[in-house]
């Protein structure tokens, strides 16, 4: 199917391909003055290979994805390939097949991909991932040296290294302390195995503020990095990476209804639901000139969209449009006009999801 371009659509998803190889620079540049190697994570992309072009021409030398039909895609090119997401059990020989590295937690898992390493006459390189906080995937610190000398005597795969996650679920930064703990069972698991682990992967874009500073520890020496490239901001902290390029990712809708109507609903609720009255989204603010916009829940992350109109609220939406409070705007909005968002990395990877969001890549050359 043929999409339309450009602004013959009601949205779109505007790249500065610029901002974002002025990103990819700053911080691999940054990275590699500390002895540190970056994973590409592409999984913001889905599947969308110009811009993955775009990320290659930079430079990528490995790309980090978390599902198998997008490694599957990029099957053919040379880069070192990681799934990231921990594999299930009936992906192993997908995941053997597609990629080079994967992130693993469990015996089980890590025995079948050794076993569907050796059908396939391959090796295949399994990173541990261990639990220094944040509570998503990982290895009780007092379990990783067990299950380190269990892949390294299953056949087929090679203990790689150990990593982290930081900021994926209970909003934990890195710090000297959690990243402490990682170096110091990387100690530990290197004199019992006997040999120095090639990989300490000391999380991802939430750890550009200690790369930045300077403070990670020395054996850290891999970041796996993909929400700073996309939004020039780091992880959790959403402050700017140093020297990057904000919000390179813009959405633009059209207009299809402008309304003065009352703030709040009126009539009937299902019996328990939140009365009208106490509902935050339906504050009683009088009668509101309100614009219905031309994309929705199926599209992006509403609530994730900050308008370029400071003085234009964004309120509530459904699967195909939102409404926006254009009272207080200095524009004169009509019918048919179009309204700007930057979008942060929820809202990038929804309207990246969307088929129904036309992307278009832009670039304005090098940026001073």
């Amino acid at each position: 199917m043929t999409w339309p371009k450009g602004n013959s659509v009601s949205q779109c998803v505007d790249v500065r391909v610029d901002g974002i190889l002025q990103n990819y620079e700053v911080i691999t540049s940054l990275a590699q003055l500390q002895g540190i190697q970056c994973t590409t994570v592409t999984k913001v992309l889905a599947g969308y290979r110009p811009l993955l072009d775009v990320l290659l021409s930079a430079g990528a030398h490995s790309i980090g994805e978390a599902h198998l039909q997008a490694l599957q895609g990029w099957s053919e090119l040379p880069q070192e390939k990681w799934m990231i997401r921990a594999p299930v059990l009936s992906e192993v020989d997908q995941v053997v097949h597609y990629s080079d590295v994967s992130l693993n937690t469990e015996a089980a898992t890590i025995k079948a991909l050794g076993q569907a390493a050796q059908n396939q006459d391959k090796q295949h390189n399994i990173v541990l991932m261990v639990e220094v906080g944040d509570r998503r995937e990982g290895i009780m610190p007092e379990d990783v040296v067990g299950l380190a000398q269990l892949v390294d005597h299953t056949p087929g795969v090679n203990l790689h290294g150990l990593g982290v996650a930081l900021g994926c679920y209970g909003g934990i930064v890195p710090s000297l302390d959690n990243l402490g703990t990682l170096v110091d069972l990387v100690e530990q698991v290197e004199s019992h195995v006997g040999f120095e682990l090639a990989v300490v992967s000391g999380g991802s874009s939430s750890s550009i503020h200690m790369l930045q500073e300077g403070t990670l520890p020395k054996r850290i020496n891999h970041l796996r990095v993909g929400e700073a490239l996309f939004t020039g901001r780091i992880t959790d902290y959403r402050t700017p990476v140093w020297g990057g390029f904000l919000d390179p990712c813009t959405l633009s809708a059209e207009i299809l209804e402008i309304k003065d109507k009352p703030s709040q609903p009126s009539g009937p609720r299902v019996p328990g639901e939140v009365p009208a009255d106490a509902d935050p989204h339906y504050l009683d603010q009088g009668v509101r000139r309100r614009a219905l916009v031309g994309v929705g829940r199926q599209d992006t992350a509403i609530k994730h969209l900050i308008p370029v109109d400071d003085k234009l609220q964004v309120l509530h939406g459904s699967s195909d449009v939102f409404v926006a409070d254009i009272t207080d705007c200095e524009t004169h909005y009509r019918v048919g006009d179009r309204l700007y968002f930057s979008l942060d990395y929820h809202g990038i990877l929804r309207a990246m999801v969307s088929p129904f969001v036309t992307k278009n890549l832009i670039n304005y050359g090098p940026i001073n």
